[in-house]
């Protein structure tokens, strides 16, 4: 019996022996490895979204749904401009190509868009024009088939009126730029972005001479155009946090048609123009929300995707494009940017690319007050 006894003890210790053993192994091995580390999220979801928006579009363009078409390729385009901010390294390269093609997609489907358009208007213009014939015709009692009464044609009464007042705007233009060199050789040029004076009248020249007025003074961190604007100017980059700001405008000279801007690319800068990253974000500043603790998470509507905005004929558009950097520090860098705009090929076409700010003084400078919203 004590043995029996003495054999239990020594089962007993000898389980709690093990017991206390096991559980000091799961303490070591709970507290191994230190988890992985996390990765970056990547944007395999909008890669998708971009790519599926492709095939999207040739189906329901073949179906003659083309305004669902280019529906779907802009919000593929979307998908692939968002994707940028957390795509891998991998993942970029695919992303900017989509983003290129989705682009000029969207510009081939405009462009069939507009040709549609016009050839609907034309056959409408022809089968109105048929109607008063036959309506003129039977009034006069001119019989079907016989010689059509001379009738005035209110198209080509309207194209001609149309090309007089532009060869009268091009001439008023000219006389007025020959004013302004008349003046700069008497004057010192004055500071870009400056009102100019008033143009007096020439002697010799008959009639009222008209008055160069000083261009209002846009809402924001802009500059006033003056009397002859460029097509791009960048007025400001600052920072605030971690994000880097922007604001540039875009003229449309043209006083008849408007321009429809198929992409922008803006590049911040440092002072030695070195390429610190690209513009996640380009927007219209008139429905600008500086409020936001995000200033890329804005109102629908504001941001620019293709061929999303236009910029209205003899005006200009007041834009800002945003940068998200890792933090402050990268984004006070930026100090300078260069500004690409692609014009939409249903609107002409083209490109125009600006480096700015032009002037030391726009440059983060703490003696200058602060920009209202930064």
């Amino acid at each position: 019996m004590f043995a029996s006894h003495h054999e239990k003890k020594l089962h007993g210790r000898t389980k709690l022996t093990l017991m206390l053993s096991a559980g000091s192994l799961c303490l070591v091995l709970s507290g191994c490895g230190g988890g992985a580390p996390v990765q970056k999220a990547g944007a395999a979801k909008e890669l998708k979204v971009a790519e599926e928006s492709l095939t999207r579009a040739d189906s329901l363009k073949s179906q003659g749904e083309l305004d669902t078409a280019i529906a779907a390729l802009r919000e593929g385009l979307s998908a692939a401009q968002s994707g940028r901010r957390k795509a891998l390294a991998r993942e970029k390269p695919a992303l900017s190509d989509l983003e290129e093609q989705i682009t000029k997609q969207i510009s081939a489907f405009e462009g069939e868009k507009q040709k549609a358009k016009i050839e609907k208007e034309l056959a409408k213009k022809k089968e109105e024009e048929q109607k008063k014939l036959a309506e003129l015709r039977k009034a006069q009692g001119v019989a079907e088939g016989g010689a059509a009464p001379a009738i005035a044609d209110p198209e080509e009464a309207a194209r001609k009126k149309k090309e007089e007042e532009r060869k009268k705007a091009e001439e008023e233009q000219k006389r007025l730029a020959a004013l302004m060199v008349k003046k700069d050789e008497k004057t010192e040029k004055t500071e870009e972005g400056d009102a100019p004076p008033e143009v007096a009248a020439q002697p010799g020249e008959e009639g009222d001479k008209p008055k160069v007025a000083a261009a209002p003074k846009p809402d924001g961190p802009f500059r006033p155009l003056g009397a002859d604007p460029r097509p791009l100017t960048i007025d400001v980059v600052r920072s605030k946090d971690k994000y880097a700001f922007a604001y540039f405008q875009v003229f449309n000279k043209d006083e008849n048609i408007g321009k429809r801007i198929g992409r922008v690319t803006v590049i911040f800068k440092d002072n030695g123009n070195g390429v610190i990253g690209e513009a996640h974000g380009t927007f219209d500043y008139s429905k600008f929300d500086k409020s936001k603790a995000d200033p890329l998470e804005q109102p629908d509507g504001c941001g620019l995707t293709a061929e999303s905005h236009e910029v209205p004929a003899g005006k200009a558009l007041q834009l800002v494009a945003i940068a998200d950097f890792d933090n402050a520090n990268s984004a006070k860098r930026a100090t300078k940017c260069t500004v690409q705009i692609d014009f939409a090929a249903g609107s002409g076409g083209g490109t125009i690319s600006e480096n700015g700010p032009g002037s030391a003084l726009d440059v983060d400078n703490p003696a200058k007050p602060p920009i209202p919203g930064l």
